[in-house]
């Protein structure tokens, strides 16, 4: 029985190699050719950089992020996240809510394995998103457009979740970082409530406040361990990121920080999800994620958490958080 149980593993694991390889190929195919660059340019350059100063695309770093758009993140995608969820979690052929799908480079590899896909976003760059589905001929995916602040009230959340009858998986991509307390909180506690017993979330490249580097928003050292108004002040005289400096002058300076990217860590997820209710499948100490941080400084925040903090998971140590979550079945 053991035996046959072994051999089964086995085979579902060379069959999921070999679909694997086949998406890969696909994906290759598909953003190798210029009909795909061609199209998707057009459409990231009006709905990404739209609304600012014509001669902004012709930058170093406008022209690196549309590359990044066209094809390193949705391989970076394909190559590390999506082994990193499959060496733990089978997705094939469930129903998966993208939260934050941005321009569709996570969509896509999710949409050629699930059955449906529920992407959204608060931004216009859904349209890339879309777009892109279609020059991947993926037709399950339902893509909505939220209000910018749909996320500070918990009755809008639930309101929307509760239009789906079922979701297996959940999925943030580089989302909590973007979003104030309140509707971290208000996102966090109300997706959890919605997921079944056996359903899962993933979050993932969500910057840690705990980390000592801030490498996703201001290049500063510690400034996500500071008071907001602190950090406001530090960044104005000390970042060497410029084009975040307007947004801190504005009247509403505080939403600006939040929505620029500031840290998140453990503090927001047990405040509204129940530790005793969940598991972790994977986290950001895989050998399949790239190694992102500096491991010295992980493994004294690590001894910290043994030491004073020993229910918290070693997930929430790295300098982004990276966590398959699974609701336990009670």
């Amino acid at each position: 029985m053991v035996y046959l149980l072994i051999l089964k593993m086995k085979i579902i694991k060379k069959l999921n190699e070999i679909k694997s390889d086949y998406y890969k190929r696909k994906i290759q195919k598909v953003i190798s050719t210029s009909s795909y660059k061609e199209a998707l340019s057009e459409v990231i350059i009006k709905k990404c950089y739209g609304h600012l100063d014509p001669s902004t695309i012709e930058t170093k770093w406008a022209k690196k992020d549309v590359e990044d758009n066209l094809l390193k993140r949705i391989l970076d995608v394909e190559n590390n996240l999506i082994p990193w969820i499959n060496d733990v979690y089978d997705f094939s052929g469930k129903t998966i809510l993208e939260i934050g799908c941005g321009t569709g480079s996570m969509t896509i590899p999710f949409a050629l394995r699930a059955k449906n896909i529920i992407a959204c976003d608060v931004w216009e760059t859904i349209d890339v998103a879309g777009k892109r589905a279609n020059l991947f001929g993926c037709d399950n995916v339902n893509f909505i457009l939220h209000p910018f602040d749909w996320a500070s009230d918990e009755k809008v959340i639930r309101s929307f979740l509760a239009d789906f009858p079922k979701v297996d998986m959940v999925t943030m991509d580089a989302v909590l970082e973007h979003l104030t307390i309140s509707e971290r909180l208000n996102l966090l506690k109300e997706v959890w409530d919605f997921l079944p017993p056996g359903g899962v979330l993933v979050i993932y490249e969500t910057p840690n406040r705990l980390f000592y580097y801030d490498a996703h928003t201001f290049l500063l050292p510690f400034i996500n361990s500071l008071p907001d108004e602190l950090a406001v002040l530090y960044a104005k005289n000390k970042s060497p990121r410029k084009e975040f400096l307007d947004e801190l002058e504005q009247e509403n300076w505080q939403t600006r920080l939040y929505k620029a990217g500031r840290g998140v860590s453990y503090h927001e997820f047990e405040l509204s999800i129940d530790f005793n209710k969940m598991k972790i499948l994977n986290d950001g100490y895989s050998a399949l994620l790239r190694n992102r941080q500096d491991d010295e400084y992980c493994q004294v925040l690590k001894n910290i958490f043994k030491k004073h903090i020993p229910h918290i998971p070693n997930g929430f140590t790295k300098e982004y958080i990276d966590l398959i979550i699974q609701k336990i079945k009670e």
